[in-house]
């Protein structure tokens, strides 16, 4: 294990490990790599089977834990020091649960993601956009033209029920990457629209 992961025990107790992957300091510490390991502090702790027998005088707290943070800046120069540092790992350590409302914002971000990677070109057409990939020879690529309903306002003034110019988009080299813009550009108008056609 890492040196500066975070385990907690199932009797709530937290630690810092700080020797050979498996012993630790309690509580939530930061160590800095050393030039060798004499530098790092005594465990307090051993991440062995209780009946372990150990010379170090650390206690042998059994092999089941729950690893709460990896430390990704295993270098010298980590990015958090000080006040940071330690309230990031505090908060990694003491996740706060989400509320109904949040889970419930979350799933329904998530179905509209869902429904939009399901839509085709051909569905945005019944609503209302038209977004279609062409290529250029003039740039020598893909393109992406789109072209949406007039909204009911517009449609009033002009007298007439014409589609009108939402956006272009071009410089894709391999047709997949531009349908892909294409479906995104469709979507773009249509969520800024579907309420005025």
């Amino acid at each position: 294990m890492k040196l500066n992961t975070i385990i907690k025990l199932p009797d709530g107790r937290v630690g810092t490990i700080c020797y050979n992957g498996l012993g630790g300091i309690w509580g939530i510490h930061h160590f800095e790599i050393p030039e060798d390991d004499d530098e790092l502090p005594t465990p307090e702790f051993i991440l062995r089977d209780k009946n372990f027998d150990t010379t170090m005088g650390a206690e042998c707290v059994g092999e089941h834990y729950e690893i709460v943070f990896i430390d990704p800046l295993f270098k010298t120069n980590p990015v958090l020091k000080g006040e940071d540092a330690d309230r990031f790992i505090e908060n990694m350590v003491n996740v706060k649960p989400i509320s109904k409302e949040e889970i419930e914002a979350i799933e329904s971000s998530y179905q509209a993601i869902k429904a939009m990677e399901s839509r085709t070109l051909h569905d945005y057409d019944k609503l209302g956009v038209c977004a279609y990939v062409y290529y250029s020879i003039t740039t020598g690529g893909f393109a992406v033209e789109c072209y949406r309903k007039k909204t009911k306002e517009e449609r009033e003034m002009t007298g007439n029920k014409e589609w009108i110019w939402a956006g272009h988009i071009k410089g894709f080299d391999i047709r997949p990457e531009a349908e892909s813009h294409a479906l995104k550009l469709a979507e773009s108008v249509y969520n800024e629209f579907k309420d005025k056609f």
